[in-house]
């Protein structure tokens, strides 16, 4: 029993160097793979062999091109290629021009291509006369082609693009040129705004004035104001110009107050006194005419008793 007790430490180790072995032991030399990989009895069938094509293949990707070379083989694959190539100029785009936001007036073109690359998929039929757009928009249930653009086209409605655009030659969107004329507008504003601010003033508190922005700039941010509010009244904004107005009333109100005031501020304060005094004029009146309506009634009251009287004196004396 003592003897059995010294060898139990010695066993573990010879069985698990055993374990290791055992591969080794299976198979011969030549049956291991290159490198010391696994052996070919382990491997699927079609993964035997150097030169036969792997159970799931592997598509290189060029290194130049991000896209690569495309499975399908198809009349359609083309259009695929092309597709993503559109789709990802316009992200890259709407990304550049996100601040500022410049979304409808720069990737224009962009979005211009991605959409007829997409027309041509749902109207490309091949040659056994089933349509691209079975083929790639409706071939699974994730739909990536389908879900892509209408990521894109939902971002460009919200964004109410067509409301700056106009059709151009060759069936192809541009800048409308009320949209040029505002950015015109908006610039020439936003350089009077930076030059007038180059030389910081101040009060005698020790903040800074921005009088001259106020005083030089007014003209041309009240011709910018209302360009922007006919635009607005003819549905003719996009979120460029949104942004943009936006942005300058935040500078000119926030940054530099330059808050203008109400030519007719008296005349809109006495209406404002005179609305609230209304109700107590009411309320007098009323308590007046309360009053002068129980005098009368105590008046005929009295001058009915006062008769009543007469008329029982001169009964009984008679």
């Amino acid at each position: 029993m003592a003897t059995k007790g010294r060898l139990v430490p010695f066993l573990i180790p010879s069985l698990l160097l055993l374990l290791l072995l055992l591969p080794f032991l299976a198979f011969p030399a030549g049956a291991w793979g290159p490198g010391g990989s696994l052996p070919h009895a382990w491997l699927e069938p079609e993964m035997r062999g150097g030169g036969e094509v792997p159970l799931y293949p592997v598509y290189p990707v060029d290194p130049v091109d991000p896209l690569g070379p495309t499975p399908d083989e198809s009349p359609c694959a083309p259009l695929l290629v092309e597709f993503a190539r559109r789709s990802a100029e316009l992200a890259l785009c709407s990304l550049r021009h996100a601040r500022p936001l410049r979304l409808c007036g720069s990737c224009v073109i962009q979005q211009w291509s991605a959409n007829r690359t997409y027309g041509m998929i749902l109207t490309t039929v091949q040659v056994n006369n089933e349509t691209c757009e079975r083929t790639l928009l409706r071939s699974d249930r994730l739909q990536l082609v389908y879900q892509q653009h209408s990521f894109s086209q939902g971002l460009w409605d919200a964004a109410s693009c067509e409301a700056c655009l106009v059709n151009g030659t060759n069936g192809t969107r541009e800048v409308a040129s009320w949209m040029i004329s505002f950015m015109q507008q908006l610039n020439k504003t936003r350089t009077c705004f930076h030059e007038n601010s180059l030389v910081p003033r101040y009060d005698l508190e020790g903040n800074v004035k921005h009088s001259a922005v106020c005083n030089n700039c007014r003209t041309a941010y009240n011709t910018l104001g209302k360009m922007y509010a006919e635009l607005q009244k003819n549905g003719s904004l996009c979120i460029d110009l949104e942004d943009a107005m936006n942005t300058t009333r935040q500078l000119w109100s926030v940054q530099f107050n330059c808050v203008e005031y109400c030519s007719d501020t008296p005349s809109v304060l006495a209406v404002s006194i005179f609305m609230c005094m209304l109700p107590i004029f009411f309320y007098m009146s009323s308590v007046i005419h309360s009053r002068q309506r129980k005098r009368r009634l105590v008046t005929s009251k009295r001058m009915k008793s006062t008769n009543s009287s007469a008329s029982l004196h001169r009964a009984q004396a008679q």
